[in-house]
């Protein structure tokens, strides 16, 4: 389950947005480099909600769910923290950069939490 989830953040931590060569494309990486942090935290929040509110024919045991709890939230953690990275680093508080911010944020149905805890 996990596994998936550590290869896409590490996947979207190292591309080079300096690649690119024209300022268009860069741009559009940028925007397909936040589309998928924002559905990674996605996913986690919903692999979290789903451990903390399991199904009445869900086999794993306290236990199991205990440790992939653990699991996720250290992911949760890493991720958040490279995500944020790459805001600092390819958005500047400009309206235009706010404002791709606010709508990928919309698209992708981030909750309140993570809005505050990307001051969106």
């Amino acid at each position: 389950m996990l596994g998936p989830l550590r290869q896409a953040a590490a996947s979207l931590d190292e591309v080079d947005l300096l690649a690119p060569a024209t300022p268009a494309q860069r741009l559009w990486l940028r925007a397909q480099v936040l589309a998928g942090w924002f559905e990674l935290l996605a996913l986690l929040d919903a692999s979290q909600a789903q451990l903390a509110n399991p199904t009445p024919d869900e086999a794993t045991t306290p236990a199991e769910r205990n440790r992939m709890a653990w699991q996720l939230h250290a992911l949760d953690t890493q991720a958040l923290g490279q995500m944020q990275r790459f805001v600092l680093q390819y958005y500047l508080p400009a309206p235009v950069d706010l404002q791709e911010l606010q709508a990928a944020a919309d698209t992708h149905g981030l909750s309140p939490q993570r809005r505050a805890q990307l001051g969106l």
